[in-house]
């Protein structure tokens, strides 16, 4: 069995995530979930653990839906509901949510919207090294600042993997002047 804490991070995203305008969630014994009298769901869950006793407010739902996410750091394969990318054939890196992982495939959800990508796609196992965690937006400056570097910088010679990274972490320390990475 489960919390209704628990249940609520399990059962809401797949039916919308958290209802609007509501404070705080409750369960009744047939399963349905109420707040006072100002709501309550068209669907019902198992009973929780902690049925009658416990009220979930927003912010608590919020904060462990954050921490039930798994971290992924790019070795092996991604865990079940981690949200990565997955890199296309002819579109480059798209996000994706991992949604089974068997040992004849790797079920995903494309989360772009895009005509070309949406629904629940799935690639055998031997794909595993076309996934990669997403990229912060800092990550993304950094590789196209490296790729813009290396590319001038080569035109004219020869450098390094480990000049270039010297060189972009002197850029971004403020060490040489009049250059700033934004």
């Amino acid at each position: 069995m489960m919390t209704l804490l628990e249940l609520l991070v399990k059962e809401l995203p797949s039916r919308g995530g958290w209802p609007d305008g509501v404070e705080r969630l409750e369960q009744y014994p047939d399963g349905a979930l109420f707040d006072g009298p100002n709501y309550q769901s068209n669907f019902k869950f198992q009973r929780a653990d902690d049925f009658g006793d416990d009220e979930v407010t927003r912010e608590q739902y919020e904060a462990a839906l954050v921490a039930s996410k798994p971290e992924w750091d790019g070795e092996g394969l991604p865990p079940v509901g981690c949200e990565c990318e997955y890199e296309t054939k002819f579109d480059g890196w798209q996000p994706v949510r991992i949604e089974l992982i068997k040992s004849e495939g790797i079920a995903f959800t494309w989360l772009s919207n895009s005509q070309a990508y949406n629904g629940l796609d799935c690639v055998g196992v031997q794909k595993s090294g076309s996934f990669r965690p997403i990229r912060s937006e800092a990550d993304k400056r950094r590789h196209e600042t490296m790729r813009q570097l290396s590319h001038s910088l080569r035109a004219n010679g020869s450098v390094t993997e480990e000049q270039l990274n010297r060189l972009y972490a002197d850029v971004a320390a403020g060490k040489i002047p009049h250059i700033r990475i934004d």
